[in-house]
C-alpha cells in the first residue's frame, strides 16, 4: 500500500472515530474552514463546508460521502479530484456559490449522482459534463446567466426536476421533448417568446412555470399533457389561449394567467360571476374566467375598448 494511500484511510478512520464517540456528527476546522459531517449507520452522508474560498482537498478521503454541500461560500472551481468521490455520492449542492462558473469534466465519472445544485451561480452556458450525467434526477441551475439550453439535454431521460429559473434563454430545444419523465418544470424569469410543439411529449409533467416571459402564444400540444396540474403563465404576452387547453381537466383551478392580455373570445370563455358581480371583481383588477371545466382568475390589462366589450357581455346576460 502506498504512503499516500495510507495516510488517506488514517485520516478517514480518525474522523470516523471521532464522529462514533459522538454517535451524530463532527465538527472540524480545515484550512480555517468550518466542516460538519454528519454521520448515519456507520457511514458519512452529508459533509457541510462554510466559509471557503476553495473546496479543501481533505474531501476526498471521504470517500463513503452521499452528499456533499458547500453553498453560499465563494468557490471558483470543483476540482477533478471530486471523482474519488464516484462510488458514493449521490447530491452535490453548490448552490449560491456566485463566483462559480464551471465544474470540470471529471464530473461525469459520478454515475450514482441523483441530483446536482448550482443554483444562483455565475454560469453562462450549461457544462458539457452535466450532460455525461445521465442518471441524474434533479438539476436546478436557476439563478445563473443562461442564454441556451443545448440539445444534449435531451440525454438526461431520467430527469424529473428540471429547474432553469431567472435566466436569460429566449427558446426551449426540441430535444426538450425526449425528457419523458421530467415532472416538474420551472422556466419562471426568462425572455421564452414561445415553446416548441415537442412540450406536448412531457406527458408525466405535474407541473410548469413559465411566468414571467415573453410568450405571445400556447401550442395546442400542451393539451396533451393529461398529467398537469399546475400551469403558470403568469406575465407574459398571451392574448388567446387554445381552446384545446379545456382537456387539461387535471388543473382544475390552477392555472394562472394572469397579467397577460388576453382578449374576451365568448366562444371560448364564458365569465363566472360571483355574489359581488362583474365589478365585484373588477375593482381588484380581476375577473374570474370560467374555459370548459377549467376555472381561474385572470387579472386584466385592459383597453377602453375590451372593457366596454365586458360591460356590455354583463348586462346582455343578466
Amino acid at each position: 500500500m502506498s504512503k499516500r494511500k495510507r495516510e488517506e484511510e488514517e485520516e478517514e478512520d480518525r474522523i470516523r472515530k471521532q464522529a462514533e464517540e459522538d454517535q451524530s456528527n463532527v465538527t472540524i476546522n480545515l484550512k480555517k474552514s468550518i466542516c460538519s459531517i454528519n454521520f448515519r449507520h456507520g457511514g458519512i452522508y452529508e459533509i457541510d463546508y462554510e466559509e471557503v474560498d476553495q473546496i479543501p482537498e481533505e474531501i476526498f478521503m471521504l470517500k463513503k460521502a452521499t452528499s456533499l454541500r458547500i453553498s453560499h461560500d465563494s468557490i471558483t472551481y470543483i476540482p477533478k479530484e471530486i471523482s474519488k468521490l464516484a462510488d458514493s455520492l449521490i447530491c452535490a449542492d453548490f448552490n449560491h456559490n456566485s463566483k462559480l462558473c464551471d465544474i470540470p469534466k471529471e464530473i461525469g465519472a459520478l454515475t450514482k449522482l441523483y441530483g446536482i445544485e448550482l443554483k444562483d451561480c455565475d454560469f453562462k452556458i450549461i457544462p458539457s459534463s452535466i450532460f455525461s450525467l445521465i442518471n441524474i434526477v434533479r438539476m436546478n441551475m436557476s439563478g445563473n446567466k443562461i442564454k441556451e439550453i443545448p440539445k444534449e439535454i435531451g440525454l438526461l431521460t431520467n430527469l424529473k426536476w428540471l429547474y432553469l429559473a431567472r435566466n436569460l434563454l429566449t427558446e426551449l430545444p426540441i430535444e426538450i421533448g425526449q425528457l419523458s419523465a421530467l415532472e416538474t418544470l420551472g422556466l419562471r424569469e426568462n425572455q421564452i417568446a414561445s415553446l416548441p410543439k415537442e412540450i406536448g411529449q412531457l406527458t408525466n409533467l405535474d407541473s410548469i412555470s413559465l411566468s414571467e416571459n415573453c410568450l405571445t402564444y400556447i401550442p395546442v400540444e400542451i393539451s396533451l399533457l393529461t398529467n398537469l396540474t399546475s400551469l403558470d403563465l403568469n406575465d407574459n404576452k398571451l392574448t388567446t389561449l387554445p381552446i384545446e387547453i379545456t382537456k387539461l381537466t387535471t388543473l382544475g383551478k390552477a392555472i394562472n394567467v394572469f397579467d397577460n392580455f388576453l382578449e374576451f373570445q365568448e366562444d371560448i370563455y364564458s365569465i363566472e360571476y360571483s355574489k359581488h358581480g362583474l365589478f365585484g371583481y373588477m375593482t381588484k383588477r380581476a375577473i374570474m374566467f370560467k374555459l370548459g371545466t377549467l376555472i381561474f382568475t385572470y387579472r386584466m390589462r385592459l383597453l377602453h375598448s375590451q372593457l366596454a366589450q365586458l360591460i356590455m357581455h354583463y348586462f346582455v346576460k343578466k
